[in-house]
């Protein structure tokens, strides 16, 4: 956002709920198992520009400084340099990129017609021996493009 000259911020909340099947796979836990799931609607110019929902491990969190991603003295740090404070050190990430009709409350929150085309980006951050945190992010096709760099060595 500010590259392109928009103030960017952000909206969230934080609560401990336990792993669906689909998320505790990504993470490599049991469903059921408790994690710490953070809800963000990203602004630009004060209007909704993306959404996200991120789970991280409450094994891996819980009693840290780094347990609320909002909160406390490492809050608004990115996965990385949060998960470092504690010792997880972040080797790669994976990224799936796909297109589908926005939800009803996906559309609502981000201002765009109901079954509007959004792109959908499914990341996983792994350190060398586990996955740390997976988000499920949300942006309206019609306003945004996805671009990557893409290391070659």
């Amino acid at each position: 956002m500010a590259a392109a000259g928009v103030p960017g911020t952000w909206e969230s909340s934080t609560e401990r709920v336990p792993m669906t099947p689909a998320i505790a796979a990504r993470l490599g836990a049991g469903p059921g198992d408790p994690a710490m799931r953070t809800v963000y609607t990203f602004l630009g110019g004060g209007k909704p520009v993306m959404l996200s929902v991120s789970w991280e491990p409450a094994a891996l969190t819980t009693g840290t400084a780094i347990m609320l991603p909002e909160e406390g003295p490492h809050a608004g740090q990115g996965v990385v340099e949060r998960m470092a404070v504690i010792g997880q050190q972040i080797t790669r990430a994976e990224e799936t990129v796909a297109a589908r009709p926005a939800l009803a409350a996906e559309a609502e929150r981000l201002g765009i017609r109901p079954g509007g085309i959004v792109l959908t980006i499914t990341r996983t951050y792994h350190t060398d021996q586990a996955a740390v945190e997976t988000a499920d992010i949300v942006l309206p096709a019609e306003r945004y493009a996805v671009t990557y760099e893409v290391p070659v060595r």
